[in-house]
């Protein structure tokens, strides 16, 4: 039974060509004879016509010669053409780097001559130039005084001849200027006659004018002085009213202070008679009543029996008052008592459940702390436990973090060998550099010195900046090439100078490695 498309595995079926297939497919089948003469035929005319291809392929005459002859000798063109082009293209690269090396050679030189050392030495050679230029204005500057001088000379003898000139002219208008002054100083004395005169005539205008303003002046001064009289009169009068006014308040004052003396007078004397007369009140009465009248002493009689009959009311009253006052108290004494023993009775009662409760809070504190200490118990077992593992994993973690720290240790020793070793190559390295750019700067310094001692310039300028050593400072050179500057330690921070005094020694003894101590306070150590 066959498999059905939808059977077939796509993914294990074999594609095979075209021509493979018609291969296996003529294989298996047999070929009929005349299937073979056909072929056989096909084959013939197919080796014909190579051989004939063959054959014309080197004819000249031919279309299919001409044109393979035109494509033969495009080729042999586009190959020259293409030879030429790469001699272009080297003589083209050539030029380009030549233009690179240029332009790099540029760059460096630039790049030279922003450094530092080379600045200075171009500073100094500016210097050398500025000398040489100020030499030749100092000698521009003699010359042009020498043509000053002759010029101002010149000037001179020219100012003198205008000056003669000027004189005689000056005296001319003079002469002519007297002539017309004359003339006018006559105009003015005939005009000032004429002025006064007028002024004359306006003078006396003035004088009338000044009367009539006097006139009028006096009568304004006379209402004006009428006028402050009258004010000074209206003034004093009320000035009087005023003093009177306060006369009859000073006065008036005085006799409310001597009524206020008299009424207390009065009521110090009522006042004395009445302790008197409470406390002596039978002999006043019996002294008044002889002094007095017989009318007087009635009346005294009759007033005292007055008296009398109202104080023993007044007795009465307060007796009775008394009397009521006493029951009201004893009724507030007994409710208050009654009062009292409720509330002892309740204080007492409160005490004693507020005892009770007492002891029953104070045993249940107990019961609770008693359970509370048996927690804490289990829970401090359990923390000494924990501690204990922590404490163990503790020590496990420093041990590994010891062994972990001495391998960064050797890590670092190694890093710090290989930095300082790096180091080292690079100051070897940069110490042949400097000691390179010193040869340089030397040859291009003794170049740019002989050019300017051809030219006549002053070479001191830069004899001093091309000393070997960069920095351009006074103290001695070291072995990196650089000569630093030394300043002062005050204020000034000017430069140290290059010689010694009797001084430095002396220095040198205190602060130098003779007094290693001593030095190393200098120098902030403490150890």
């Amino acid at each position: 039974m066959s498999p059905t498309p939808a059977q077939i595995d796509v993914r294990k079926v074999t594609v095979l060509p075209r021509q493979e297939w018609d291969r296996i497919k003529a294989r298996l089948q047999p070929v009929s004879e005349q299937e073979q003469n056909r072929q056989s035929i096909i084959r013939e005319r197919e080796e014909a016509h190579q051989r004939s291809l063959k054959t014309v392929q080197n004819w000249s005459n031919t279309i299919q010669g001409q044109r393979l002859a035109k494509l033969q000798a495009r080729k042999i063109r586009e190959e020259a053409l293409e030879i030429e082009n790469q001699k272009i293209d080297k003589e083209e690269a050539q030029f380009q780097q030549a233009k690179r090396k240029e332009a790099i050679n540029k760059a460096k030189t630039l790049q030279y001559y922003q450094t530092d050392r080379v600045k200075q030495f171009h500073g100094a050679m500016l210097l050398s130039e500025v000398l040489k230029e100020r030499d030749q204005q100092v000698v521009m500057r003699k010359k042009i005084s020498q043509m000053l001088k002759e010029r101002e000379a010149n000037y001179d003898s020219q100012f003198y001849d205008i000056y003669n000139n000027q004189t005689n002219a000056e005296e001319e208008r003079k002469q002519l200027s007297l002539e017309k002054t004359l003339e006018v100083a006559k105009y003015q004395k005939q005009q000032r006659g004429l002025k006064a005169q007028q002024l004359e005539k306006e003078l006396k205008d003035d004088l009338l004018l000044g009367e009539a303003y006097k006139e009028a002046d006096n009568a304004h001064r006379l209402h004006v002085k009428d006028k402050q009289e009258s004010f000074r009169r209206e003034k004093k009068s009320l000035m009087q009213d005023i003093v009177t006014q306060i006369n009859q308040k000073k006065r008036l004052q005085e006799l409310d202070l001597l009524q206020q003396q008299e009424e207390d007078e009065e009521i110090r004397l009522f006042d004395t008679a009445k302790r008197s007369l409470k406390k002596k009140r039978q002999e006043k009465e019996r002294q008044i009543l002889m002094a007095m009248q017989e009318k007087r002493q009635a009346m005294v009689s009759k007033m005292e029996a007055e008296a009398d009959e109202y104080e023993k009311e007044l007795n009465e009253k307060c007796e009775k008052h008394r009397l009521a006052k006493e029951k009201t108290e004893d009724l507030l004494a007994e409710r208050k008592n009654k009062k009292l023993v409720r509330v002892l009775a309740d204080i007492k009662q409160h005490t004693e459940m507020a005892i009770a409760k007492r002891d029953q809070q104070i045993q249940e504190e107990k019961e609770r702390n008693e359970e509370d200490l048996r927690r804490r118990i289990t829970v401090d077992n359990v923390y000494m436990k924990s501690e204990k593992k922590k404490f163990a994993k503790k020590r496990a973690d420093a041990e590994d973090l010891r062994v972990f720290h001495a391998g960064q240790i050797n890590d670092r020793a190694a890093r710090e060998r290989n930095y300082i070793d790096r180091g080292m190559a690079c100051d070897q390295a940069e110490q042949e550099v400097l000691q390179k750019e010193e040869e340089e700067f030397q040859k291009y310094a003794n170049e740019v010195i002989d050019k300017a001692q051809q030219r006549g310039a002053n070479i001191y300028p830069l004899l001093r900046a091309s000393k070997p050593g960069a920095g351009g400072g006074h103290g001695p050179m070291g072995k990196a090439g650089v000569r630093p500057s030394f300043v002062s330690g005050d204020h000034y921070g000017v430069q140290l100078p290059t010689y010694q005094k009797n001084s430095t020694e002396e220095v040198k003894s205190v602060y130098g490695s003779k007094d290693v101590s001593h030095a190393k306070k200098r120098f902030g150590f403490v150890w």
